[in-house]
């Protein structure tokens, strides 16, 4: 990553903290944990519950 793509990601966590709102850095770290969580689990059927309840607050943030 790029000195650009850094600073831009810092000015985005910051505003989007700053507003109540899940970060940049968060919703990538949710992200990967899910996809982790998916391509682990997915063929025996479990489900891993921390990422879950990790994506289910970070999207609950969001005012919809």
């Amino acid at each position: 990553m790029n000195e650009a793509q850094t600073e831009a990601i810092a000015n985005a966590d910051a505003h989007t903290s700053n507003a109540a709102l899940p970060t940049y850095s968060e919703l990538v770290e949710a992200l990967r944990r899910l996809s982790d969580t998916y391509d682990r689990y997915s063929a025996t059927g479990r489900r891993h519950q921390p990422a879950a309840v990790q994506a289910t607050a970070l999207l609950n943030r969001i005012p919809g």
